[in-house]
């Protein structure tokens, strides 16, 4: 189980735009279709993106 420590978690909040893709450092990533239109809430830790 991998525990991410609060304190190096950043927290980003990025639209998802009307392919299901949101971007994030020049990089497109995919989302589920229910948050098309949505702002959602992305943790970025150790390089990796969480939604």
């Amino acid at each position: 189980m991998n525990v991410r420590n609060s304190y190096k978690v950043k927290h980003k909040y990025l639209k998802v735009n009307r392919s299901n893709m949101i971007t994030y450092k020049s990089n497109q990533y995919s989302a589920s279709a229910e948050y098309c239109g949505k702002t959602v809430e992305v943790q970025v830790y150790d390089q990796k993106q969480h939604v």
